[in-house]
C-alpha cells in the first residue's frame, strides 16, 4: 500500500509525523458520524446487549 508508507519490519509506517497527524485528522472526520450515530442508537434502546458496548 504506498499510501501508507515504507514497510518497516514487516510492519508498515509512515515517512514523517505530519502524515500520522494527517491520517488522525482524517480518521476523526470520517468517523464522527457513525460513532455519532451509534451513540444515539444505544442511548435509545431498550436492549440489554446493546447498552454492553
Amino acid at each position: 500500500m504506498w499510501t501508507i508508507g515504507p514497510n518497516v519490519d514487516g510492519l508498515f509506517g509512515f515517512a514523517a509525523l505530519w502524515q500520522v497527524w494527517l491520517l488522525t485528522e482524517v480518521l476523526a472526520v470520517v468517523l464522527y458520524l457513525p460513532t455519532r450515530a451509534f451513540s444515539r442508537y444505544k442511548h435509545s434502546s431498550n436492549k440489554a446487549w446493546i447498552k454492553y458496548f
